[in-house]
């Protein structure tokens, strides 16, 4: 029963990263942080368009780290690839982001 955070993207050699905080037992996905260690600001835009829906967007200044707390109800699945390896499925919810902003 403990809170686990995940790289879930990351550009530009990781200068800008992405995770997702999660409830290992309740499933439940609880915030999102946007770590910026570049020299400009990133836009970001995160959606989900189903029950409970998300839409935030938000310009990130350089150097700076933001989180977002997500609603909830948004909860992750386990999903098996082909190859039998189990993945981290965030079901709907879609993250764009644009560097620099």
């Amino acid at each position: 029963m403990a809170n686990i955070t995940i790289p879930v993207a990351s550009f530009n050699n990781e200068q800008v990263t992405i995770t997702l905080t999660y409830n290992d037992s309740t499933r439940a996905m609880t915030k999102v942080d946007v770590a910026n260690n570049s020299p400009y600001p990133v836009a970001i835009h995160v959606i989900k368009p189903s029950p409970p829906s998300v839409d935030y967007t938000e310009t990130i200044d350089a150097n700076t780290t933001v989180s977002k707390s997500l609603p909830r109800g948004l909860v992750y699945q386990y999903l098996e690839d082909d190859d039998g390896t189990w993945n981290l499925n965030m079901g709907d919810i879609e993250i764009y982001c644009r560097w620099p902003a």
